[in-house]
């Protein structure tokens, strides 16, 4: 490709694409990128890919990969995804990881922690625009926001959602009977122990926000004494849940 950048060329090509000037001036620059997190995930996959090639076909590479301080520039940059501030492009480049082109631990390290963002990117980008929604002053259409996937409730989740409940009045009671019928049915899809204890503290601390204790004979005080109740069960439900699969790894882990 006309115009390119060395640096492009390296990301872009195969090492056997390349030659030995473009990859000397260029390898150093995307070394640097990894290390700041400017890398897609893609894009790290492709230095993964380099390492593979030059172990393989004795090829000497013009500056020494640390994958510790490349995970660390991942995980940096999956928190700004997190929040909102990096796009992350969709990505598909994969690696085989077979015979001759296996890859070293630590290569693998950081292959293993981009495959883990993008089976749960789909949940962050959802938790990005329900906290957002759930913000907004005249929001009302919940019911859309719990359609979608969520590995967790997490404690920010609990917070915009008291938040937004706080604000209601006569769709109170429509709220409620969403927001549990679609928590019930994620408990069975959150395959993490951690991930399902997340969400009961995220249910106690919205709990923790509702008028339980009222008893004025009013309709909203009787509302919110029933999804306060209804929440302790789920809270239940989930401890209990996060019981069970915690035994059934350590089942795995023995063999």
């Amino acid at each position: 490709m006309e115009g390119l950048k060395p640096e492009d060329k390296v990301l872009i090509y195969s090492i056997f694409d390349l030659d030995d000037d473009t990859f000397n001036a260029g390898f150093p620059i995307v070394l640097e990128k990894a290390y700041s997190g400017s890398l897609t995930m893609d894009e790290y996959i492709a230095l993964i890919k380099m390492q593979i090639q030059a172990r393989v076909f004795d090829i000497v590479l013009p500056g020494e990969i640390d994958n510790t301080k490349v995970l660390g520039a991942i995980n940096t940059r999956i928190a700004k995804i997190h929040n909102g501030e990096i796009d992350e492009p969709n990505g598909h480049s994969m690696i085989s990881n077979e015979g001759d082109y296996k890859m070293l631990p630590e290569e693998k390290q950081v292959y293993m922690r981009i495959e883990n963002f993008r089976q749960y990117e789909q949940h962050y980008k959802n938790r990005l625009q329900y906290i957002s929604e759930m913000k907004e002053e005249g929001f009302n259409a919940h019911d859309e926001l719990f359609r979608k996937y969520y590995k967790a409730f997490d404690t920010e989740m609990a917070t915009v959602t008291a938040a937004y409940y706080s604000r209601l009045t006569a769709e109170k009671c429509g709220f409620c009977s969403s927001f549990l019928h679609a928590w019930r049915g994620a408990l069975y899809s959150i395959s993490l122990t951690g991930d399902i204890e997340a969400s009961a503290d995220g249910f106690g601390q919205l709990k923790s926000s509702v008028n339980a204790n009222c008893s004025d004979g009013n309709i909203t005080g009787a509302i919110d004494r029933l999804f306060a109740k209804n929440l302790d069960n789920m809270i239940a439900e989930y401890s209990k849940r996060a019981k069970e699969v915690r035994e059934m790894e350590r089942e795995t882990e023995q063999g």
